[in-house]
């Protein structure tokens, strides 16, 4: 824009629209210095298929693991309820069985398994049982109690004294 004498003052200092060419991007030495980008190989796609092959078969572990530590179980568990409930205990020892060996840390089971030796007419092992569960829970008075009467069955009348007096003990 060449300069006139009509021109303000406020005209003389405002930028110009473009600027000089020298000012524009960049020169051809910056341009020599400056990092250029190394193309990437492009990944196979086999590798993409393996991982997600990893994923599913991940995926699918973890819901079988989930179904045979948490639901599996528990179904075998009321099972065994509704067959202890018909009095079909033999039955239900079985499937007492079956989720204390899928779930060992279940503390109930025993007690119901003992249960069962006890109405089919196998005292030792049932007192077995009741022993191993009051491992676990030594404060069940029921168990106690069970094991009193059992002991007192068999005719070993000082451990049943000592088992119903803890079991009077505890119980509260």
């Amino acid at each position: 824009m060449p300069e006139n004498d009509n021109m303000t003052t406020e005209d003389k200092i405002k930028c110009p629209e473009t600027a000089p060419e020298e000012q524009m991007g960049v020169t051809d030495e910056e341009r020599q210095f400056a990092l250029k980008k190394e193309p990437r190989p492009p990944l196979p796609r086999y590798i993409f298929a393996a991982a997600a092959l990893l994923a599913i078969l991940a995926f699918l572990g973890g819901g079988i693991w989930y179904y045979r530590t948490n639901i599996l179980p528990e179904k075998y568990y009321q099972k065994a309820t509704a067959l202890f409930k018909q009095e079909r205990y033999r039955e239900a020892e079985g499937y007492y069985l079956r989720v204390l060996k899928l779930r060992e840390e279940r503390k109930d089971v025993l007690y119901q398994i003992a249960y069962c030796l006890e109405k089919t007419g196998r005292t030792d092992e049932a007192i077995v049982r009741y022993h191993e569960h009051l491992k676990m829970l030594p404060g069940d008075a029921r168990a106690l109690t069970r094991l009193g009467q059992l002991y007192m069955k068999k005719g070993e009348y000082d451990k049943a004294l000592a088992a119903l007096n803890d079991a009077a003990k505890k119980d509260k």
